[in-house]
C-alpha cells in the first residue's frame, strides 16, 4: 500500500483554479475515515504546488503559490490527515515485512516474531484466513465491551471515549499466570476504510499518555493494584476481503512493558518473604530450585544432590564426606545408583 504515491502533476491552471476544492475533498475524505485517497490527494496537491513554485519565474506568482501551499499545509485537518498517515504506514511496512521475522507456528494461523533493535520484548504477527464476511469480523470487533466473552484472559475491556464513528479510547486489564503482574493498557483505535481503492481494511492501535485525557475529553483511570502499565508503540490488523465470505486476517504489535522501579521490586520480594498465602515457603523454595535447576532426588531422601548441597568449611566437609559417603554409595531401591550423582 503506497498511501503517499502521486501519478501525475496537476497543472498550473487547473491547481489555482480547483485548489479550495481540492483541498475540502481531501478534508472530505479524511471525514468519511478514508485516509488513503485523502492522503494522495493532499501529497498530489504539495507536490505540484511545489513544482510549479521552483519552475515560476515571477516572483508575484511564486508568492502567490507559496501562500497557497502554507495554507493549506497549515490546516488543521491536513496535519491530522499525515499525522495518521505516518503511523498508518509505519504498521503496514511492519505487517508487510519479511525480513527478521521467524516463524514460531506454521498451519492455519500463522504466528512469527523478531527481535527489535533495543527493546527486552519480541514482536510478533499473526496471519490466518477466516471463513467469514468481514463485516462480520468488523462488528465483532467494535463492541470493545463484550471482549471478555471471547478471550477469558481479558480482566477489564471498557469504551473511556468515541472520538468518532471508527475511533475508540479503551481501558484494558490482560491477566497474567502467576507469578507475573497482570497489565493494564489505555490507548487509541481507529479504522481506514481502504475497500474503495485499496481492497483493505486497517484498524491502528497505540497507548496514550495521561497528558491526552484532555485533548480526547476522558478521565485517565488509575492503574490498579498489583498492575503493570503497559505501552503499546504500534499495532494493529489488516484485513484483506478474498471473497464475499472469505477475509485475511494480519495482526501485529509492537509493545513495551513498564520497568518496575527498585523500591517496587524490593517491595515485592519483602511480601513474597512474609506473605506466602496458600503457597507455603517450602512449596516457594521447592519450585525456586526447580526453575534453575536445583532438583532434589525424589526416590531417596538421604541423596541429595550435590549442586544444592550447603557450602561448609573444608574441615566441616571433610567430615560429612566421610560420615555421609555410604549412604551417597548406597543404591536405591531396584539396585541402581541415584542418578544425580
Amino acid at each position: 500500500f503506497d498511501v503517499g504515491s502521486m501519478t501525475d502533476v496537476i497543472s498550473k491552471a487547473d491547481l489555482l483554479a480547483h485548489l479550495p476544492a481540492w483541498t475540502e475533498n481531501c478534508k472530505a475524505f479524511f471525514r468519511e475515515f478514508k485516509l488513503f485517497q485523502a492522503i494522495r490527494m493532499t501529497e498530489k496537491i504539495e507536490q505540484s504546488l511545489l513544482l510549479h513554485i521552483d519552475s515560476e519565474e515571477d516572483p508575484e506568482r511564486r508568492s502567490h503559490m507559496e501562500k497557497l501551499l502554507a495554507d493549506h499545509t497549515s490546516a488543521p485537518e491536513i496535519i491530522k490527515i499525515k499525522a495518521q498517515s505516518a503511523e498508518v504506514s509505519h504498521l503496514l511496512f511492519f505487517l508487510n515485512s519479511h525480513e527478521g521475522w521467524t516463524i514460531l507456528k506454521d498451519g492455519d494461523v500463522k504466528i512469527f516474531y523478531r527481535k527489535e533493535p533495543g527493546a527486552r520484548l519480541h514482536s510478533f504477527k499473526a496471519e490466518t484466513i477466516l471463513d467469514v464476511p468481514l463485516l462480520n469480523i468488523l462488528v465483532l470487533i467494535y463492541e470493545i465491551d463484550l471482549y471478555p466473552l471471547f478471550f477469558p484472559f481479558l480482566q477489564i475491556s471498557k469504551d473511556l471515549a468515541q472520538p468518532s464513528k471508527v475511533s475508540k479510547v479503551v481501558h484494558m486489564a490482560f491477566g497474567a499466570p502467576w507469578p507475573l503482574a497482570s497489565r493494564e493498557f489505555v490507548g487509541l483505535g481507529y479504522a481506514v476504510d481502504g475497500l474503495d481503492e485499496d481492497n483493505a481494511v486497517v484498524i491502528f492501535l497505540r497507548s496514550l499518555l495521561q497528558d491526552s485525557a484532555s485533548e480526547f475529553d476522558f478521565t485517565y483511570p488509575k492503574i490498579g493494584k498489583g498492575q503493570v502499565h503497559m505501552s503499546v508503540e504500534y499495532g494493529g490488523c489488516l484485513f484483506t476481503p478474498l471473497s464475499r465470505t472469505r477475509t485475511k486476517m494480519t495482526m501485529a504489535i509492537y509493545s513495551r512493558p513498564a520497568r518496575c522501579s527498585w523500591s517496587r521490586r524490593r517491595r515485592s520480594r519483602s511480601r513474597a518473604r512474609t506473605s506466602t498465602g496458600r503457597f507455603g515457603s517450602w512449596k516457594i523454595s521447592t519450585i525456586g530450585r526447580g526453575l534453575i535447576g536445583r532438583r532434589t532426588c525424589t526416590r531417596s531422601r538421604r541423596c541429595t544432590s550435590s549442586r544444592s548441597r550447603p557450602q561448609t568449611s573444608p574441615r566441616r566437609r571433610r567430615t560429612t564426606r566421610a560420615s555421609t559417603g555410604a549412604l551417597s554409595r548406597s543404591p536405591r531401591p531396584g539396585g541402581k545408583s541415584c542418578p544425580t550423582r
